[in-house]
This record gives C-alpha cells, sequence and structure tokens, in this order.
C-alpha cells in the first residue's frame, strides 16, 4: 500500500502492486517517439532494484493531477484505493452525526463539540464525557 498526493494536496490510498498503477499512470513518449510509461517498471527485477526511483516517478505524476482525477482513473482501472479525509471532512462527514458521534459538553468556556466513544453496547447507552476541569493559573 501507498500514500500518494495528488495536484490538489489531497491524499491518495493505493493499495496494489507498482506495475498495475501502469494501467492509470499517464504514458510518456520518448524520445524516439515510441509510448514508454517507464522502462523500470516493466521487469519486477528493475522495478525492485529501482524502487525508490520509481516510486519518485509515481509521486511526481500523481501531482500533475487533482484527486479527483486520479479517484476516477483507479475507479475504472479496479484497482483498490481510497481518498484519505482531512479532519474537517471526516467531523463534517454525516455518518458521524447519524451515528451520535458529536456530543456538546458543558465546559467551563460554555457549550463545547468533543468526539463520542465509539464503542456502542447494544443494552447501554453511550455515555457523554464529564465536564472538563478548568484550567489552572499559574
Amino acid at each position: 500500500m501507498a500514500l500518494y498526493v495528488a495536484g490538489d494536496d489531497k491524499y491518495i490510498s493505493v493499495a496494489c502492486q507498482r506495475s498495475r498503477l501502469g494501467h492509470v499512470l499517464p504514458r510518456r513518449r520518448a524520445a524516439s517517439g515510441t509510448a514508454d510509461r517507464c522502462a523500470l517498471h516493466k521487469l519486477t527485477e528493475a522495478r525492485r532494484k529501482h524502487r525508490d526511483v520509481l516510486e519518485d516517478i509515481i509521486a511526481a505524476l500523481f501531482k500533475e493531477h487533482a484527486a479527483a482525477v486520479w479517484l476516477k482513473r483507479l475507479e475504472a482501472a479496479r484497482l483498490p484505493y481510497g481518498s484519505v479525509n482531512s479532519i474537517g471532512e471526516v467531523l463534517a462527514h454525516p455518518q458521524l452525526a447519524a451515528r451520535g458521534m458529536i456530543q456538546d459538553i458543558d465546559s467551563p468556556v460554555g457549550r463545547v463539540p468533543v468526539l463520542a466513544t465509539p464503542l456502542r453496547l447494544s443494552d447501554l447507552a453511550a455515555a457523554s464525557r464529564s465536564r472538563p476541569r478548568a484550567r489552572r493559573r499559574q
């Protein structure tokens, strides 16, 4: 599994052999005019030997397009992938609200949102967190 940064600085996780990524990476034209994705990734032994170089090439290619472009290409190629959400995207996801994962608690500064416990037992109501203590001044 590898993590790449797309051109819009969003992260994409890809779980496949580097050789299978050739199905979604853009073809490059060599100076001779022949199609060449990357000579290093054509042979397994060469891929292993030059893995660090190949990783740099793939990382640079991912920076050429936004995450949405790569997600469409990975989906079309039927490769295992996933976008990595930012904290803001996670907290705004409707599933968190549907599962009651954000709760408001009282604090010295008023009500504040906190993450609820992910542990859910069928016969017990989810306990809310206790009120945080006031910070002591030194």
